[in-house]
């Protein structure tokens, strides 16, 4: 009887073959979809690709060779997806034609689907209920269950008057909370160490979360203020060049290696005596505040000018990541235009965007300079543009994307 032929998993390739294949797959996408081939190829074996640009047309560019990847079949046959950014290699997309909004997979093609615009928006409050939302963050996921139907997503999105509602939903249902109008619009949140945080430009809050099965799906969460005394110098003006400008802080919350961080982008804003024109905007520093969370009662920020070998990627999601793990710069902030409503980047999506080196203060582009993007239309400025296309045109920003 002629013998078993045995047949060797894809775990069983060694890991300097391996090297030769990746070698010869210089593209992020390529190895994206290597690493979905076996789960044992874990991290330490196959590096973590560079993150992607997202812009608003539904391509993504690569970073620095600028190659521009197309995935119109993410969009429909009519363009009636916004992309608010991404959770990994899945997208936060949401469907103008039916306010639908899911997860897709940008390379298995896997899809979570959420609760629509309105149950991810609904809070107790009579007022101001039919408030469009304005603005979304991508999804923080506050789970690692493996299972579609058991993750659990916190969403912040900024609403008619500038107001925040933090959502907490999972693929059935939604539970919101509006944050009060004496409270600031929320900035940005972060999940670190089993808790979810948010940021105003004055207050950080915890926000509470029950994600016990006990609960009957989400709960309707509160936020308990734990520090009131956020530094936040507030708008200013600089006269730079024989120019008026209009400086202040954007600010991000990013979880880097289990630490919390706020990370304060400044930035210039040229004006004249009639209005301030965004698409003149320019960052020019950045500052890093880590928290210390061991005493609930007081956080005490510590300005820090190292991440410790990690490099920051800042935009509508921001993430922290091992520079030598990824290709990119260590101790540098990645960062591109992602300002809230805001048509510059609608006209030139790398308008105002960089690396900041943390060690010596510098910014250097992203990408090379003879790198152009071209307009996303013809006329930007078209006042005749159908009003509700303007409006759902003016909520997406550019952004990170991180194929893993």
């Amino acid at each position: 009887m002629t013998a078993r032929r045995h047949c060797s998993s894809w775990a069983d390739l060694h890991p300097e073959l391996l090297g030769l294949v990746l070698q010869r797959l210089p593209s992020p996408a390529d190895r994206a979809r290597l690493r979905a081939v076996c789960k044992a190829w874990r991290r330490e074996i196959l590096p973590v690709p560079f993150p992607w640009l997202c812009l608003l047309d539904g391509t993504f560019l690569t970073v620095p060779e600028g190659d521009v990847h197309h995935f119109p079949s993410l969009l429909g046959d009519e363009d009636d997806a916004l992309c608010h950014g991404s959770v990994g290699s899945w997208l936060f997309l949401e469907r103008t034609n039916d306010r639908s909004m899911s997860l897709v997979n940008l390379f298995s093609g896997d899809t979570i689907t959420l609760p629509d615009a309105d149950t991810i928006r609904h809070h107790d409050n009579d007022d101001d209920h039919d408030a469009r939302p304005m603005m979304y963050k991508p999804p923080v996921p506050l789970s690692s269950s493996s299972s579609p139907d058991s993750l659990l997503f916190a969403v912040l999105m900024t609403v008619g008057g500038f107001e925040s509602v933090i959502s907490i939903c999972n693929s059935a249902a939604a539970a919101a909370f509006r944050v009060p109008r004496s409270e600031v619009r929320i900035c940005d949140i972060a999940f670190v160490g089993g808790k979810l945080y948010a940021l105003s430009p004055k207050k950080l809050f915890v926000v509470d979360v029950d994600s016990s099965r006990r609960a009957g799906g989400p709960k309707v969460p509160s936020m308990e203020c734990i520090d009131d005394d956020v530094d936040n110098p507030g708008d200013m003006y600089k006269t730079i060049g024989g120019e008026s400008y209009r400086c202040a802080y954007w600010s991000y919350l990013v979880e880097s290696r289990g630490k919390l961080l706020h990370v304060r982008r400044l930035q210039y804003y040229y004006m004249d005596r009639s209005r301030t024109y965004m698409d003149r905007s320019r960052t020019f520093s950045f500052e890093v505040f880590e928290a210390d969370l061991t005493v609930r009662s007081c956080v005490q920020w510590r300005r820090v000018h190292s991440l410790g070998g990690q490099a920051l990627f800042v935009g509508p999601s921001s993430k922290s990541l091992l520079a030598s793990e990824c290709g990119a710069r260590p101790d540098c902030i990645y960062f591109m235009a992602d300002y809230d409503w805001a048509r510059c980047y609608r006209k030139d999506p790398l308008c105002d965007c960089g690396v900041f080196n943390m060690r010596d203060g510098t910014i250097t582009p992203l990408l090379p300079g003879t790198m152009v993007m071209r307009p996303n239309s013809d006329d930007d400025d078209d006042d005749d543009e159908d009003e509700d296309e303007e409006f759902y045109l003016e909520r997406v920003r550019p952004g990170w994307f991180f194929p893993c």
